[in-house]
C-alpha cells in the first residue's frame, strides 16, 4: 500500500527551496501551482491552490521512515525547527521532528518503526489505564 498527502502551502516556490535545499529531497512539478516531494518511498504533495478555503494547517504529524535516523538528524539539526530532538520513544521507535516551512510537523523515523508500532500496540492492550 502507498499513501499520498495533498497539503496547502503558503507559496509553492517556497516550499520547493526548503524541501530541496534544506531537506534535500526531490520534488517534481505537477503543475504550476502544485509539487510533489519525495524521500525514499514517501510522497507529500504541496499546492498554493485554495483548495479548501482555509489557511496551512494539520492537527497531527507526518512520519517519514528513513534508513539512518542520526544522519538526517545530523544534517537538520542546526538548519530546522525542531519540534522534538532525536531521542529513543517509550514505544520503541528512534526518531525526531522539524516544522517545515508552513508550520507541518515532520517526524523522521527510522525504518523499522512499524515494527515498534506493532510492539507498543500489543503492550497496550493490557494496559488499564492506572499507569
Amino acid at each position: 500500500m502507498s499513501l499520498s498527502i495533498l497539503l496547502r502551502c503558503h507559496a509553492i516556490e517556497q516550499s520547493r527551496r526548503f524541501y530541496e535545499d534544506v531537506l534535500k529531497m526531490r520534488t517534481e512539478d505537477l503543475n504550476e501551482h502544485s509539487i510533489s516531494v519525495f524521500c525514499g518511498d514517501s510522497e507529500i504533495m504541496l499546492t498554493d491552490l485554495d483548495l479548501w478555503q482555509a489557511q496551512p494547517h494539520m492537527s497531527g504529524t507526518i512520519y517519514v521512515g528513513v534508513d539512518d535516523v542520526d544522519a538526517w538528524f545530523g544534517r537538520l539539526q542546526s538548519g530546522c525547527e525542531m519540534v522534538w530532538p532525536l531521542q529513543e520513544m517509550p514505544y520503541g521507535t528512534r526518531e525526531f521532528a522539524i516544522r517545515d516551512c508552513n508550520g507541518y510537523i515532520l517526524a523522521f523515523v527510522q525504518k523499522n518503526w512499524r515494527n515498534a508500532l506493532e510492539l507498543w500496540r500489543f503492550a497496550t492492550r493490557f494496559d488499564n489505564g492506572a499507569g
